[in-house]
């Protein structure tokens, strides 16, 4: 299986998996933290040409693998 790099920012599509996959990663970082704040983060960092940015694993078939 082929995968690509790409920017959060082109597949926002994808924004409440990864806030999802990364709020039960490491939500115990911060037990206060909800899941809605984590997708705001990642709402913050949608850019390609500046930080912060996010950046997602993507199959050849376009499908979410990673984050």
């Amino acid at each position: 299986m082929t995968i690509r790099t790409e920017y959060l920012a082109d597949h926002d599509v994808h924004l409440p998996q990864v806030a999802q996959w990364q709020h039960v990663q490491f939500g115990y970082l911060n037990p206060a933290g909800t899941l809605e704040q984590r997708a705001d983060r990642l709402r913050d960092a949608l850019h390609r040409d500046r930080l912060p940015m996010a950046l997602i694993a993507v199959s050849e078939e376009g499908r979410l693998v990673g984050s």
